[in-house]
């Protein structure tokens, strides 16, 4: 049925040795005496791949097309015999080319082969791009037409997790963007755009604005889409940690953000602007001034001259001065690929910064 629906041009049959091979053998129009003798060899248990290449050119033949296979797997009952299941799929996989929509049907699938086949989509999915266009599984209904269930969901749910767990691992809105395409309104997923490509080039003016105008559209948890409604208290709560009332906040707020997440280089780029953010921020300075060179350079000069003759040395001001200076080295070295640094392990100790 799904091979006449779909139109699929090739099939990959898994099974062990003592699988009903014969069936295939009579469904794909095989003679009767190749059938019994794949059932001999089967009840046996001696049945192998090079049995099952007469089968292969039958359902060639039936489908009209080639390279279709059959795959002979161990029993699982242990972990050698696992990893020659997990062997097999990845055999199966060279098989498949980049772009090509997969297929699964997991009825008569026994033990962990179920499962081994979502592992190994998933892999695919990663490692070769495929594209699963389904996965199967029939229900059997006594005296009414079998269901034919498909649980490709349990694949987008995954595609989901993975989006929140980018975002709260490393500020990535590009899976998020590709899934919510659609589904939810276009301003929203503009801001998300923009977000996304502010990231990308580390712009925390044009990240920490599109934050502002995504707080006035945290609708995620009220969506009728139950994915999203399901996974939105994570995306709201990484809004909730990064939206905050002025941009000194948020460079601070991201600096922490990218340290927790071993992400030390933006970190450091981060709490360097901070700094200077924040005080410029004491000084009364709008938004574009805050934004502007000449007018950073003027506070980072105060920084490293004005507070040296302002303050005494048990004065917080001369501390800040001193934890500025070595921010700001540690970032230079890391923007401009300097070799002023002692070494990385040394940047990234934070015992030899001050708390």
């Amino acid at each position: 049925a799904i091979i006449q629906h779909f139109q699929i041009d090739r099939v990959y049959f898994v099974g062990t040795n003592r699988s009903m091979w014969d069936n295939l053998v009579e469904r794909f129009g095989g003679d009767d005496e190749y059938q019994l003798e794949v059932l001999e060899k089967k009840e046996g248990g001696r049945l192998r791949e090079e049995d099952l290449k007469r089968l292969e050119g039958l359902i060639d033949r039936s489908l009209g097309g080639e390279g279709s296979r059959c795959f002979i797997v161990k029993d699982g009952e242990n972990d050698g015999e696992l990893w020659n299941i997990f062997e097999k799929f990845l055999e199966v996989l060279d098989h498949v080319e980049r772009g090509d929509l997969l297929y699964l049907d997991i009825t008569h699938l026994f033990r962990s082969l179920s499962v081994m086949s979502f592992v190994i989509a998933e892999f695919g999915k990663i490692v070769h791009e495929i594209e699963i266009g389904g996965v199967f599984y029939g229900m059997f209904k006594k005296g009414e037409p079998s269901k034919l269930i498909n649980v490709a969901m349990f694949f987008q749910f995954l595609e989901w997790a993975k989006a929140f767990d980018e975002l709260d691992r490393f500020a990535s809105f590009k899976r998020l963007i590709s899934l919510t395409q659609g589904r939810i309104p276009p301003n929203a997923h503009s801001i998300i755009n923009g977000i996304e490509w502010a990231c990308s080039i580390a712009n925390m003016s044009e990240i920490y604005r599109n934050l502002q105008r995504l707080a006035t559209h945290l609708y995620f948890e009220e969506s009728e889409d139950r994915v999203i409604s399901f996974l939105a208290p994570r995306f709201k709560e990484f809004v909730r940690r990064l939206n905050k009332r002025s941009l000194g906040e948020f460079q601070f707020a991201l600096a922490q953000f990218f340290s927790e997440r071993e992400n030390s280089a933006l970190g450091y780029v981060a709490l360097a602007e901070a700094i200077v953010t924040k005080i410029g921020e004491e000084w009364r300075l709008d938004e574009k001034a805050l934004q502007d060179q000449k007018e950073r350079e003027k506070i980072r000069e105060w920084i490293r001259e004005g507070f040296a003759r302002e303050f005494p040395k048990s004065h917080p001001g001369r501390q800040l001065a001193t934890f500025s200076s070595k921010i700001g080295t540690t970032r230079n070295n890391i923007c401009h690929q300097l070799e002023n640094s002692k070494n990385a392990k040394h940047d990234l100790d934070l015992e030899n910064l001050p708390h």
